[in-house]
């Protein structure tokens, strides 16, 4: 696969059928057909096209002209690496559905802008050698292919036939996520979060819990914990320090949470991951 991400397609260009490997086509300038097993379709500005491992899949620009694609190529485990969340989990998992060889769909034009913002982070971290450049970018990934499942699940139409409801659900949830992924090392109060989604505490609470599986105080220390892996991990800091930099008011509650979580320590989990610290 190609390391510059973003392609410029002049001829017919065919993606390599990877077999552990999911590939990702979007489509951000031209048009085209697509050729998928014995069917040929067209493609457009803003498609999608997700292709399943083992499967191929070529384009070819209108005659005499070129198009310009995102293609990446990502693993199972590359997909799922980062979420802990039940319902991103799901959501992720039905979007990319071994069941399915080919999913495809249009982006609107402010979602391809920012997939193609996306798209310039992936390729500056992935050549960058500055330290921690490669964990950044395993993060922009993380964000950029739950984007893509949203905007397929929010927009599909399908989706949209089953609940009117849900996109405002998602909205609000995503805000309190965005918020609490913000402000995780400070003292978030059920109320301070629903005050910044403009909605009362008990629908939040309650939204939250159906639409994710998950408490919202569980997801905060999920978020938590999650950063004070990276800190034990990455950093020789005190761990009473990070702690408190993740929102803990105390050692022992931090103790406590942290080996609900890890099933170790956070002594015993610096030990483990020393030797694993990755510098780029």
């Amino acid at each position: 696969m190609n390391d510059n991400i973003t392609i410029e397609i002049t001829e017919r260009y065919e993606t390599v059928p990877l077999k552990t490997q999911w590939t990702i086509v979007i489509v951000c300038k031209g048009e085209g057909n697509y050729q998928f097993q014995a069917k040929i379709q067209e493609f457009k500005y803003g498609d999608c096209l997700l292709i399943a491992p083992g499967e191929k899949l070529a384009l070819v620009p209108e005659y005499n002209t070129s198009c310009l694609a995102i293609i990446l190529a990502l693993t199972m485990e590359d997909i799922l690496y980062y979420y802990l969340d039940h319902s991103a989990r799901l959501l992720l998992e039905g979007f990319f559905n071994a069941d399915h060889p080919l999913t495809a769909f249009t982006l609107e034009i402010e979602s391809v802008e920012i997939i193609r913002n996306y798209a310039c982070l992936l390729y500056d971290f992935k050549n960058s050698k500055l330290p921690y450049s490669m964990l950044i970018y395993q993060y922009i990934i993380s964000a950029f292919i739950l984007y893509l499942a949203r905007a397929h699940h929010i927009f599909e139409p399908r989706s949209r036939q089953v609940s009117r409801k849900l996109p405002a659900r998602l909205l609000i949830i995503e805000g309190a996520k965005h918020y609490i992924n913000l402000n995780y090392s400070e003292d978030l109060s059920l109320s301070r979060i629903s005050d910044f989604v403009f909605t009362n505490p008990s629908y939040l609470s309650r939204i939250f819990k159906e639409t994710t599986g998950t408490e919202l105080f569980s997801y905060i220390n999920q978020v938590r914990i999650s950063k004070a892996r990276q800190l034990l991990a990455d950093t020789d800091d005190l761990i009473i320090d990070i702690a408190v930099d993740c929102g803990f008011n105390n050692i022992s509650h931090f103790n406590k949470v942290f080996k609900m979580h890890e099933n170790m320590t956070p002594t015993q989990y610096r030990k483990k991951n020393k030797s694993n610290r990755a510098y780029t």
